[in-house]
């Protein structure tokens, strides 16, 4: 699952967003989350794998429905 969401993550456009929401969401300091869950030591717990991973997901979907917008 680690590998998932390292790939998803690199495609993230708005990296700082993505972690606010996600420290939000886990009631985290963003910098515990960029320094050991993404950037450094990319160790995302095993409990908060499977949600990280929607969290994601959701963010790319995002993307590419607003890129869609722009195109069309």
């Amino acid at each position: 699952m680690i590998d998932n969401i390292k790939k998803l993550y690199a495609k993230v456009e708005d990296k700082q967003k993505f972690i606010e929401v996600a420290a939000q969401e886990f009631g985290k300091e963003p910098n515990t989350l960029q320094n050991h869950w993404f950037v450094r030591f990319f160790s995302v717990p095993k409990k908060y794998q499977a949600r990280v991973l929607e969290l994601l997901q959701k963010t790319i979907r995002t993307q590419i429905e607003q890129l869609n917008k722009l195109i069309s």
